[in-house]
């Protein structure tokens, strides 16, 4: 019976430094966000013009047809490039690399 009641202190014990550290987790997840905003708020008029164009592109592309949405995706790589934000460049250069 000793062992018992150790046991589930024990258990009780972990689960909660786990379920405390699900939280500490969770606010790491909103200062990224916070940071994106961030990083999307410096872009300047011509990046967000490359960028919508991308949007644009990536909306009306058929991904069944692999070869093709390849090849398109690869084509708009040197226009993506000239994106001046290093964070929005990498995102979207990763996307069409993946």
């Amino acid at each position: 019976m000793k062992y018992f009641f150790k046991t589930i202190a024990i258990l009780l014990i972990l689960g909660n430094t786990a379920s405390s550290s699900n939280k500490l987790d969770s606010s790491d997840g909103e200062v990224k966000a916070t940071q994106s905003n961030k990083e999307s708020q410096n872009l300047s008029i011509e990046d967000q013009v490359i960028i919508k164009k991308y949007k644009d592109i990536i909306q009306n592309l058929n991904f069944r047809d692999k070869e093709h949405s390849n090849k398109v995706m690869k084509d708009n790589l040197s226009e993506i490039r000239k994106i001046k934000n290093d964070y929005e460049r990498e995102k979207i250069e990763m996307q069409i690399y993946w």
